[in-house]
């Protein structure tokens, strides 16, 4: 259950209680809950490693690499996560893109399916034009309906986020709406929706949108394959000469233990 939650992801990262998962977080960092789950997670201390590394050589030499690994504890009514996610590809002599991240969130349940959750988390990407960034989130999520094939919840939050741009310093105070919807295929099989809304308060023409989707196949009691897609949407780029779009695939290996 930690490693599905982990797939989602991923990430930003923040802490929430669920019934936040998203998981995973190669590209987008969304949050990842252990209470998200028909069957919730035993108590106590669990890890979740991704692991995805592509290489060419010959005529065209390119290197893709991503890691990331998420250890909670669990309380039977709350969660404490700690989350770290690293991202590079170039080729052999010009690195394209380094994206890292790393973040804590914790989650408190209040009802069956309502809960609330605080997170905080650092991150930077050169190639997206901010040194670090860093965000403090505060929030509450309610599962709509969670069954043996499906499952659907919703977060609501806010966020005060510190940015050290390339071209200089901005703080943004934003509100976040954020959807997540599995399907099972079957005990080994399954799909994970996460979309996150983030309309920027103190600039109202600015707004960001993160989606990923992934699906997950279990190969061992400890292996599964995890196959994504995300993107990332800014409205207003960070500098003109920047595009509002990120796109990312990856195929990588996850480890639960």
């Amino acid at each position: 259950m930690i490693a599905k939650r982990f797939l989602l992801a991923l990430p930003l990262f923040l802490l929430l209680f669920r019934p936040v998962p998203s998981q995973a977080y190669t590209l987008l960092m969304l949050p990842g809950s252990m209470f998200s789950f028909e069957k919730e997670p035993k108590t106590g201390l669990a890890n979740s490693t991704e692991l995805g590394l592509s290489i060419t050589s010959g005529n065209t030499s390119t290197r893709n690499f991503n890691l990331g690994s998420m250890v909670s504890y669990r309380w039977p009514e709350s969660t404490l996560q700690l989350q770290a996610n690293y991202f590079e590809s170039g080729t052999q002599n010009t690195l394209k893109a380094r994206k890292w991240m790393i973040g804590t969130r914790y989650e408190q349940r209040i009802f069956r399916h309502f809960g609330a959750f605080a997170g905080q988390s650092l991150d930077a990407d050169l190639f997206s034009g901010y040194v670090q960034r860093y965000g403090t989130d505060l929030g509450c999520r309610l599962t709509l309906w969670h069954n043996e094939k499906t499952r659907g919840a919703v977060e609501v939050g806010y966020r005060h986020q510190l940015e050290n741009r390339l071209n200089g310093q901005l703080t943004s105070e934003i509100s976040r709406l954020f959807f997540e919807g599995g399907y099972f295929w079957n005990p080994n099989a399954s799909t994970i929706l996460a979309t996150e809304f983030l309309p920027v308060l103190n600039r109202m023409r600015d707004w960001h949108w993160n989606s990923e989707l992934n699906l997950t196949t279990k190969l061992s009691d400890l292996f599964r394959l995890k196959t994504a897609y995300g993107f990332r949407y800014a409205h207003i780029p960070v500098n003109a000469t920047l595009q509002q779009w990120d796109q990312l695939f990856t195929t990588s290996l996850v480890a639960e233990f």
